[in-house]
């Protein structure tokens, strides 16, 4: 097995499923090992009958949005569910160590594509060119 695909593996573990009045919007991941996440806030922004996630385990789960740690302005959403995730990504800065042609990987909830950061546009924003696109990573829907 190649590095980058037990990489994906690991990935997919704190990927989930988010739907928002029982319609799938949008995925997110585990952010910390006690039920935190990070999503788009664009995605959950009309939660009135509640957000429930999907692992990649098929798990169902309820979540809240943290609106205390939620960013609208930089469409961040934070959300909580009462989970202990096998594995979660922490997050953090951009660094200066970052740089044009560093490899990325794109995740979402049936795709992954590998990129490269081609410029940096602004401080929060950044230009991939993608490498390659798989369709079938095995996250449930």
């Amino acid at each position: 097995m190649t590095e980058n695909k037990k990489i994906i593996q690991k990935l997919e573990k704190a990927t989930v499923s988010i739907f928002v009045n029982s319609e799938l919007r949008c995925t997110g991941f585990f952010i910390t090992p006690d039920g935190y996440l990070l999503t788009a806030y664009h995605c959950i922004k009309d939660y009135e009958l509640g957000i429930k996630l999907e692992t990649s385990t098929g798990e169902k789960l309820k979540a809240e949005i943290d609106e205390d740690n939620s960013l609208r302005k930089f469409d961040i959403a934070i959300l909580k569910a009462e989970f202990t995730p096998s594995h979660c990504i922490p997050i953090g800065k951009i660094s200066d160590k970052v740089q044009t042609s560093d490899e990325i990987l794109v995740l979402n909830n049936s795709t992954h594509t590998y990129g490269k950061i081609s410029q940096f546009l602004t401080s929060h924003k950044i230009e991939l060119s993608f490498v390659e696109k798989n369709t079938n990573i095995g996250l449930t829907h």
